[in-house]
């Protein structure tokens, strides 16, 4: 029996996400305005589909108002790869690759039950991803743009550095902040946090930017290099920040968990996060203000 297979990809008109279940029934969410046929024939070329390899459910959301559960489990598609209620380790390492692009072997754990991974086969310090559960983005309530923002996950990873530890703040509202920091556990490990970093504003919140921050983890496993370093240098306008410029993500998870993730560039490279990592206490774009407390210890 294969594994569970996802693909985001950019569909030339909005994102897609392709999912291939261990059983075999296919689903494709396209998130674009017109039916252009785009992400079907790439599909067909990636030999992810055929004659015996139909699609089983094709969805259009941007031509419907489909109910907020069915949002959220599109979003939940991607963000249940990785996020565990009250946070998640993600252990990982860089693989060969052939083609351009990046490549990830991954395994992620619960916060609270962290096993010790096999010596040697995760070198790079985890990450620890964040983020609020479906009930909990729906208890929050707001408008549907207020619940996309609430699913972005957030990321903490190590900068490399003299500067510690870098949090990746993705598009979380104060409220979300507030609720996640409410777990003493990920409090805990926020306070070794440095800088904080924030993308600019965009320009609406729907689902494409909502897959989008789903994926945020894996963006910034592939902007990752054991030799790259972090810090603040002597910008004082803060550090910007670039994951690489990537069409598609491929993830394959087998049995056991373990995941392959792979980045792989397209005519039109839209999957990238773009931000600047400041000082939680920058005074002209603060950190909010649940992770200033935290970081302050109260």
């Amino acid at each position: 029996m294969v594994g569970l297979r996802i693909i985001l990809f950019d569909g030339g008109d909005g994102l897609c996400l392709f999912v291939r279940l261990p059983e075999g029934r296919r689903l494709l969410v396209d998130c674009g305005r017109n039916a252009s046929g785009q992400p079907v024939q790439l599909l067909r070329e990636m030999g992810q589909m055929d004659r015996l390899h139909p699609l089983d459910e094709y969805l259009r959301p941007f031509n419907e108002t489909p109910e907020v559960w069915r949002w959220l489990g599109f979003l939940s598609l991607l963000r249940g790869l990785v996020l565990r209620p009250g946070g998640s380790w993600i252990f990982w390492r860089h693989e060969e690759s052939a083609e351009p692009g990046f490549c990830l072997r991954a395994h992620v754990a619960a916060l609270r039950s962290m096993p010790c991974p096999p010596e040697g086969v995760f070198p790079q310090p985890p990450i620890l991803v964040m983020g609020l559960t479906p009930e909990e983005v729906l208890d929050l309530g707001g408008t549907p743009g207020a619940w996309v923002r609430n699913c972005s996950l957030a990321v903490r990873l190590r900068t490399g550095g003299a500067d510690g530890h870098l949090l990746v703040g993705g598009d979380l509202r104060t409220a979300a902040w507030q609720r996640i920091l409410a777990d003493q556990g990920l409090k805990k490990n926020v306070r070794g946090v440095r800088l904080y970093a924030t993308g600019p504003p965009p320009g609406g919140f729907d689902l494409n930017r909502g897959l989008l921050m789903a994926a945020l983890p894996w963006l910034l496993l592939g902007l990752m290099n054991p030799a790259r370093r972090w810090g603040l240098g002597d910008s004082p306008g803060g550090m910007d920040m670039s994951t690489p410029a990537v069409g598609m993500l491929q993830i394959d998870v087998d049995n056991d968990g373990s995941m392959v993730v792979r980045g792989m560039p397209k005519a039109a490279n839209t999957l990238r996060w773009q931000g600047t990592a400041r000082l939680p206490q920058d005074s002209t774009l603060p950190a909010p203000w649940p992770v200033r407390r935290a970081l302050a210890g109260n």
